[in-house]
Formats: C-alpha cells, structure tokens, sequence
C-alpha cells in the first residue's frame, strides 16, 4: 500500500501507529483534539494553573522549595522556570540532568537562568564513562531508540531531586501544542529496557546513572504521591516568543532549534533518518500545524529536504564512544537490527497495570499521551 499523508497534518501512513479515516485525517489529530479540550488555554486555563499553584504553596509552607523544575538550558525549561518564580511566586529547585554532552550555549543558559532568578541548583551528574557506555550499548544495539537514555535518566534525576528535598511536585516543561508526542513504534523507553540492552552490550557496571526502575518509580508514584504538573498545556505558550523573552530580560541564548541544547540528542534525528529511514521530524511539525505555528505547506517544505547535522558532532561522537569510522558507517548504513521487542522491559507490567494508570489518568496524575503510548500501546 502506497504512503498515505494526513491531509490536516504531515503525518504518514509510512509510521505503522498512523491511522488515517475516511476524511483523510489521522488519529494523532483526534488526540490532539481531545487534549486540547481537556487542557483549556485563556482565563480558563489561567484559573487551573493558579489552582494548582496554590495547591503547591500551600504544600511546600515552610519549605525551603516547594517543587522542582528539570533545566537543560533549552526554551521551555527556561521560559518555564522564569514563570514559576517571577508570575507564580514559587520555590522551585532548578535540577539538571548533566549527562556531559551540554553545548556551551546550554551551560551559558542554566548558568545564566538560576542566577538572575536567584533560585537554587542541583546538578545530578552520571559518570561521563559510565554514560558513554550505555550510549554506545544502544548504538550496538543497533535499534531505534540510541538516545532515550537521555529522557529517562532526566525523570529518574527529577524524582530523586523531589524525594531528596522532600516535595512533591516536579513541574514539566513540555507542550503537546508544539512537541507532538512520538510514536511507540518509533521510540518506546522504560528503565527495564535500559538496564537489559546495557546488560547486553555494556562493558562496565551501571551504578551512577539514575535510571527509573519500577518498584522505586511506583513508590514515588504512589507512595510518595509525586505529581507532574505540565503547566504549559494551560498557556498560550509560543516557543519563539518565549525565546525573545528570555534573550531580551536574561541574556538567554538560542540554541538554533529544538533540542539542539544536547549534542547526543541532536544525533538522534540523523540516527533515525540514515539508520532507520525514519524522519523524526512530522510528529514535531505535526503538532505545530494543528496549533497554528506553522502551516502545513511550510511543514511539508521542510521535511522535503533531510535532517541535517554538525560533521563535528558525528566525529565527537565516534570519537568518545571509541568506535572506528569503518565499524560506525557499517552500523549507520544498514537497517536496525533489532527493537524493544528483543529485550526485556516493562512493557507487560503497563497492560497488566491497566487499572491502576486508568485511576491515575483520571486523577490527572499521568497525561493521555502516556497512557495511550504505553498501558493501551496504541500508538
């Protein structure tokens, strides 16, 4: 069957968990929808943030901090950190994930952020070898999902960071109406995946990354009742306007787009494109055209051209997960050899927990996107 493209979106049949109707409109839209109704912008969506905010001070009283903010030295985390402390009045702590691949425009920006905002820092770092390691297991790997070790490694420090200084509300700085959500065929994560790949191609022990294992991830869950607000889905939030104010009142610097903070995770459009003959960029883009940053013929143009990347970057890369050039083009140049489905992960602990997410989606504790993506394994 031919590839058949979205006709409100950049979509494609081409990405086996798109599904298109009879009206030509995919399921990734219908989603949007719906999310879009649950998560009011305007005075509406206003009202909820404040509620919600008051919630946390009144939870955080006479604490030093009464929430955590993750920070990469990227838009969102940043614009998001100025709102909480300057408009909303919170505490936050600023907790970075250093995982040793930082541009120094993205130190510049942390740096910058938590100091004119006055707020204070924790840096939880992985030991740069140790990191290294599980980066390249993945690439030996050879499937799809070479920097997922990034995402999960940054919730796991996030619940730490909450558990070590005793709140209960990590604020993410994440908007479905600009990032879209990834399809689970394209990039499924959980910790057991991690460990299990790593246990399989790694060469040292993993002790210092923080990784998100399940019984400890369901008792900050449950236990300590952890909860993730996403205020941003409340916002009429526009990223290049975001960019303009935190340039103009902090000195904040632009990184040239989206993720491009982390010199890994710029790596892995390419390692998608060249590799797995995925283009990571429509589910972004996608996202954008359903809220109207971008039309979709503008989409279409740039996805028309491949990802491009840095040759700089790809040599670093090579360079510090010791791999030769020879063994590297023979990786990147055939197809991926293998998925999640090869390795264990916790994949039949989501179904099997179907009740229990069902309950926390309804609370609001865990978003649509992660119950569709990983208790339905609908997408």
């Amino acid at each position: 069957m031919s590839e058949i493209v979205c006709n409100r979106c950049v979509m494609s049949t081409k990405i086996k968990d798109v599904v298109i109707d009879e009206k030509g409109e995919c399921n990734f839209c219908k989603d949007h929808d719906t999310m879009d109704k649950q998560h009011p912008t305007g005075e509406e969506g206003q009202r909820i943030i404040d509620k919600t905010v008051e919630k946390i001070k009144v939870d955080g009283k006479n604490k030093r901090h009464d929430c955590v903010i993750g920070i990469s030295g990227g838009a969102d985390s940043s614009y998001l950190l100025a709102k909480s402390k300057l408009d909303w009045g919170l505490n936050p702590l600023a907790v970075h994930f250093q995982n040793h691949w930082n541009t120094e425009i993205a130190e510049h920006n942390i740096r910058t952020m938590t100091n004119k905002l006055g707020v204070d820092f924790m840096q939880i770092t992985v030991d740069d070898k140790e990191y290294n390691d599980i980066n390249k297991s993945f690439i030996l790997a050879e499937v799809p999902e070479c920097d997922m070790n990034n995402d999960i490694g940054f919730t796991g420090a996030l619940y730490r960071a909450c558990d070590y200084v005793g709140v209960k509300y990590s604020l993410i700085a994440h908007s479905f109406r600009t990032e879209g959500v990834t399809p689970a065929s394209l990039f499924y994560m959980d910790g057991k995946y991690i460990e299990s790949v790593h246990k399989r191609y790694g060469t040292m022990p993993m002790k210092t990354y923080p990784n998100l294992l399940w019984n400890q991830w369901m008792d900050w869950m449950l236990t300590s009742e952890i909860e993730r607000p996403r205020f941003l889905w409340y916002m009429d939030y526009n990223k290049m306007e975001a960019v303009d104010y935190l340039k103009s009142n902090f000195g904040w610097k632009w990184y040239g787009g989206s993720h491009l903070e982390n010199k890994y995770t710029t790596f892995a459009p390419i390692w998608f494109y060249r590799k797995c003959g995925i283009d990571l960029r429509p589910h972004q883009l996608s996202a954008q055209v359903r809220s109207g940053f971008k039309t979709r013929q503008e989409a279409l143009d740039i996805i028309s051209s491949p990802p491009t990347i840095d040759p700089a970057i790809i040599d670093e890369i090579k360079f510090r997960l010791n791999i030769e050039d020879i063994d590297f083009d023979i990786i990147m140049n055939r197809p991926p050899q293998r998925t999640y489905l090869d390795f264990e992960t916790y994949r039949n602990k989501f179904r099997a927990s179907k009740d229990l997410f069902k309950r926390l989606l309804e609370q609001g504790r865990i978003p649509l996107t992660f119950y569709k993506k990983f208790v339905e394994q609908g997408y």
